[in-house]
């Protein structure tokens, strides 16, 4: 019974004034860097699609190594490991016992809008569909958002 009470007197909110668990903040924190990254993202689509800054977004990824793609794993990757994250590792299983796919939620998320968001490249004049993008975009997806599923594993234990 004592251990009852201890579990859901750990699960409550917090008291006005109270101290916030320290990994109740740090999920916090992580939720609002996602959120952030994530509107981030929209602006520098936004922009691209204007056309009014797609040289300039140009210029910048130039100067990267491995340019355009080295752009595409970096920010779609991040933006895998930050939702796996946030998500404590959600996932789904898909199929039947006993070695089910498991595809982590955030990672299946960023690589839906991803696929979308090159696809209505062809609707948008100043942009350009490419493959080779979307291949990089998954390579992020899948390394980086498989990084956030390690780290939201090892933060559970």
């Amino acid at each position: 019974m004592q251990r009852r009470v201890e579990r859901e007197a750990e699960r409550a909110e917090p008291t006005p004034g109270s101290a916030v668990p320290h990994a109740r903040r740090g999920a916090r924190a992580i939720t609002i860097l996602t959120i952030a990254f994530a509107l981030f993202l929209l602006g520098l689509v936004a922009l691209a699609n204007s056309g009014v800054a797609t040289r300039q977004l140009l210029a910048l990824a130039a100067k990267i190594p491995g340019r355009d793609k080295t752009v595409h794993f970096a920010l779609m990757g991040t933006m895998s490991l930050l939702l796996n994250l946030a998500w404590r590792g959600a996932r789904w299983k898909l199929g039947a016992l006993p070695s089910p796919l498991v595809v982590p939620k955030g990672s299946a998320l960023v690589a839906l809008v991803v696929t979308a968001e090159e696809f209505t490249q062809k609707l948008v004049p100043v942009r350009s569909f490419s493959l080779e993008d979307l291949a990089y975009d998954y390579l992020g997806i899948a390394v980086l958002g498989t990084l956030g599923m390690w780290i939201a594993a090892r933060i559970a234990r």
